[in-house]
């Protein structure tokens, strides 16, 4: 907001409203098929989502975007979602250990790596989304207990977990403004545009053009596991 003004450049992303169009449900001998279709900025991109629920608890998520490429680049692709609060220790195998995006990631390994999700998060002074990881190929979120979900990739993906709201960290001017939402907020996305940053007060800002996110048709698979 204070630099390249990303939320006005992209505007119609940033301010977008999901509109669920249809679902529809399927059902065979070994698994449901849950197909949910989307569209938002008047229809000017449409999003499904296809669920396969098997019998043993494993949930196949296949996510596909079509856009107008009259649109401007997408700020990221994914999906997220909200779990229990309880699951806040956070084990992943990508890049790591401090919060990564894809252009400020080239001096982290990739390796299995667990945190507590305050350790797991950045504490910015101004609270902001934070807490990145890229080239996750999985990510479990677990309790004391040991139970949790595992998030299983059939690629690269960027992740990050909150125990706050979006809105919350949008809204925020200050750290004691943020209010635990009661769940943690799972981010699993197939990109994130890159932080940017040459200089914090114009254009030049903007991530370079390679770690924008330019429009196109994204497709991307991963699993949900108990």
């Amino acid at each position: 907001k204070r630099g390249w003004k990303s939320n006005v450049k992209l505007h119609q992303w940033y301010e977008a409203k999901l509109k669920l169009e249809n679902v529809s449900v399927a059902n065979s001998n070994s698994e449901t098929i849950v197909t949910s279709n989307y569209s938002l900025i008047n229809d000017s991109a449409k999003v499904k989502v296809v669920y396969h629920i098997s019998g043993d608890g494993v949930i196949k998520v296949e996510y596909t975007l079509n856009a107008n490429p009259a649109l401007p680049n997408i700020p990221k692709v994914g999906m997220q979602c909200g779990i229990q609060r309880s699951y806040e220790n956070i084990t992943w195998y990508g890049k790591g250990l401090m919060e990564n995006y894809i252009d400020r990631n080239y001096g982290f390994d990739a390796a299995i790596y667990s945190q507590n999700i305050f350790d797991f998060m950045e504490p910015y002074a101004v609270p902001q989304e934070n807490g990145n990881r890229t080239d996750v190929r999985w990510m479990a979120l677990s309790n004391k207990s040991n139970q949790g979900l595992l998030i299983v990739a059939d690629s690269l993906l960027s992740m990050s977990a909150w125990p706050y709201t979006e809105e919350n960290f949008e809204k925020s001017k200050h750290t004691i403004d943020l209010k635990d939402a009661g769940y943690i907020t799972l981010n699993i996305d197939l990109i994130q545009m890159g932080v940017g940053g040459n200089d914090i007060w114009s254009d030049v800002a903007a991530p370079l053009d390679k770690y924008q996110i330019h429009l196109k048709d994204y497709n991307y698979i991963f699993y949900l596991m108990p």
